[in-house]
């Protein structure tokens, strides 16, 4: 397919009028009427208002500047009208009601635009929405109009590549994960991959519909390298928005709590993890401004009580994420307690920059829900007042979680280096390590909130 989007001429053009034109860049993607060209449009406008402000516009600039506002004005038509179609509001409608609001809503972009991306011109947003018969995706950076791409994918044939794709990951013995990785990638990044590479775009903030937050994108594949050694990636929810920093954490207070098994296991079910017990440990020789609660004195009210008067709670520990009833996703505590997402809504984390769940897991298998157990999870931890959560997809083997938080805190630890950075960094390590270079021992964590 062709597709061409008519460009007003610039004054330093000699003849004509400019067309840009693109083919599809890969099987079963559709180019909207096409983006090519408009981020070059996008720079020129910039650097016209730039001169408008300063009254410095030459008469012919000054015409410029009219035609690229309006052209500017026609891409942000066609998306609206795109977004205001009754099947985009249907969808955009059901988010809404069974997730609660905790997604970012795709309307509110300008603000995305105005309060997260104009303060990092490297980074962009990608918000896939799924349909039965195809993917919708849309990219927004700071200066740019949305960009929108279609992929050619039926609901259950995506599903069935996640399914896939999880099953690979889960099993820290084969490759057979590159495959599938490889298929997620060319659905989903590259249909931008030339966008990516124009804007110098070096940050995802990632906005995943559905089923898609079963996958971490750290872990697609060009048939290179993985994502995340090319981006860092982070993880939104509604709540990122209220409040949204850039700050790396200064020197932190740490709140650690360690089930090992000792005491908890018998009566909580869930086999012992004594590799936090270390895990836990090593953050307190790091830090100094560590409190540590383990075993039977780690317990659900000296957390929630202790808890706000750190900047890092750290909890190594069992958590649940629910499929069927995701209000009742939970974390475990050394004596054997639980402390639901129902509960967290109670907790006041708001001195909190950031809450680690370094055992956590799903209980999905190959059952596919709508994934809103994870989301909630990071929203509640958010809406409770902390900025960022980590947390996994699926229970990493016990000492290959020890090994990336050990990487995670030593990167932490550096004079400005926020949280997705030093979580990127730490997966990194793992990638070019021998014995955790699987992506089921790195790529199972992610950060979800204002970690960029």
């Amino acid at each position: 397919m062709v597709s061409c989007l008519r460009i007003p001429p610039s004054p330093n053009k000699s003849g004509g009028v400019l067309h840009s034109c693109s083919n599809s860049s890969s099987r079963g993607v559709d180019l909207q009427p096409s983006e090519q060209g408009i981020i070059a449009l996008a720079n020129e406008l910039t650097a016209l208002q730039q001169k408008d402000r300063e009254g410095k516009l030459t008469e012919s600039e000054q015409k410029r500047l009219f035609q690229l506002v309006q052209a500017e004005q026609t891409q942000n038509e066609k998306f609206n009208s795109f977004l205001n179609s009754p099947e985009i509001q249907k969808l955009t409608e059901e988010i809404r009601r069974t997730e609660q609001q905790q997604n970012v809503n795709l309307a509110s972009y300008r603000k995305l635009q105005k309060e997260v991306l104009s303060q990092m011109p490297t980074a962009v947003m990608l918000y896939p929405l799924i349909f039965d018969d195809r993917l919708e995706l849309i990219l927004v950076s700071a200066n740019t109009p949305p960009i929108r791409r279609t992929v050619k994918i039926k609901k259950e044939e995506l599903n069935q590549l996640i399914i896939d794709f999880r099953a690979g990951l889960r099993d820290n013995g084969s490759e057979d994960v590159k495959e599938p990785a490889r298929q997620l990638y060319k659905t989903i990044i590259k249909p931008f991959e030339s966008e990516l590479d124009q804007l110098k775009i070096d940050t995802i903030i990632y906005a995943p519909d559905g089923q898609l937050r079963y996958i971490p994108l750290s872990a697609l594949y060009d048939g290179k390298q993985w994502l995340i050694e090319k981006y860092r990636i982070n993880n939104i929810t509604a709540e990122s928005l209220t409040g949204f920093n850039l700050k790396p954490i200064s020197k932190p207070h740490i709140l650690a709590g360690a089930f090992g098994g000792k005491d908890g296991d018998k009566r909580s079910g869930f086999s012992g993890l004594p590799a936090t017990l270390i895990e836990v440990q090593k953050i307190s020789d790091r830090f100094a401004n560590t409190t540590t609660l383990i075993e039977a004195a780690f317990t659900k009210n000296a957390t929630a009580t202790k808890a706000n008067s750190y900047t890092i709670l750290h909890l190594a520990t069992h958590g649940f994420l629910s499929v069927d009833k995701p209000e009742d996703s939970f974390i475990l505590f050394g004596d054997g307690d639980k402390a639901t997402i129902r509960n967290i809504q109670d907790w006041s984390l708001k001195n909190i920059d950031l809450v680690v769940l370094s055992a956590c897991e799903t209980g999905i298998g190959n059952k596919i829900g709508s994934g809103i157990e994870i989301l909630g999870l990071g929203y509640q931890m958010q809406s409770a007042g902390a900025r960022v959560a980590i947390a996994s997809l699926w229970k990493v083997d016990d000492a290959g979680t020890q090994a990336l938080m050990e990487a995670f805190y030593s990167e932490l630890q550096k004079e400005n280096v926020t949280i997705s950075e030093a979580l990127r960094r730490a997966q990194i390590a793992l990638i070019r390590s021998p014995q955790y270079n699987h992506p089921n021992y790195w790529s199972a964590f992610l950060a979800i909130g204002n970690g960029l």
